[in-house]
């Protein structure tokens, strides 16, 4: 059986020709991974989509996809400066920020007063990156533009019950090149990608074998 996957990246904004988060969603496009090792292998696909800068669009644009897709993971992307940061929380914060679209969030909330944990092997992640050598740090904090939006529009939506094919969500921050320069490729920024979804398929893959184990005795 093949794992669905749904991986999401934004336009460039703020003037930038091009977002690193979504040219590696538009590269990642309907490629397949594979581990072969019996019960605890796994074969997945992506589907990928580049999220609008936009806040009135961004949040329902990410669900859409996730219904039409029908995702077992969705790993979303976002740039940040100099590091991958494996976002362990999303909060219900919209900062007075003007979008692509030239306009500011309808409700401006600087405070949080909902914080939703990440739905990925957060700590696995950060090693399998550190494992590949490039820059990772601890990130609690995913900001208050469009990539928390989405995260906690996502993360909300799981919680409900609204999206009942989703096993693992979470957040990756990308290090982005559009403002100052970086040593990180985009050859760099898709192998990471691939090695945080590899370690998220690997834990989906011990949950069914353990449950396995569990209906046999």
């Amino acid at each position: 059986m093949i794992t669905r996957i749904l991986v999401t990246g934004f336009e460039p904004f703020d003037g930038a020709l091009r977002n690193p988060s979504g040219d590696a969603a538009r590269a990642l496009e309907g490629r397949e991974l594979r581990r072969e090792d019996g019960e605890a292998g796994w074969s997945a696909q992506i589907t990928s989509r580049v999220l609008p800068v936009v806040w009135e669009v961004a949040g329902s644009a990410l669900l859409e996809a996730v219904r039409e897709v029908g995702p077992a993971i969705v790993l979303c992307l976002g740039m940040a400066q100099g590091t991958f940061r494996v976002e362990r929380f999303a909060d219900d914060v919209c900062r007075d920020r003007l979008d692509n679209a030239g306009k500011r969030p309808a409700q401006v909330r600087e405070q949080a007063s909902v914080r939703l944990a990440s739905r990925l092997p957060v700590e696995r992640i950060e090693q399998a990156l550190n494992a590949l050598g490039v820059p990772v740090e601890p990130s609690e904090d995913a900001g208050g533009f469009l990539c928390n939006q989405v995260f906690f529009a996502l993360l909300s939506a799981c919680a409900a019950g609204e999206v009942p094919s989703v096993e693992r969500a979470g957040f990756l921050h990308v290090p982005s090149d559009a403002f100052v320069p970086s040593q990180i490729t985009q050859a760099h920024v898709e192998a990471a990608v691939v090695a945080a979804l590899g370690v998220t398929l690997e834990e989906l893959a011990e949950a069914a074998c353990s449950t396995a184990r569990a209906s046999r005795g």
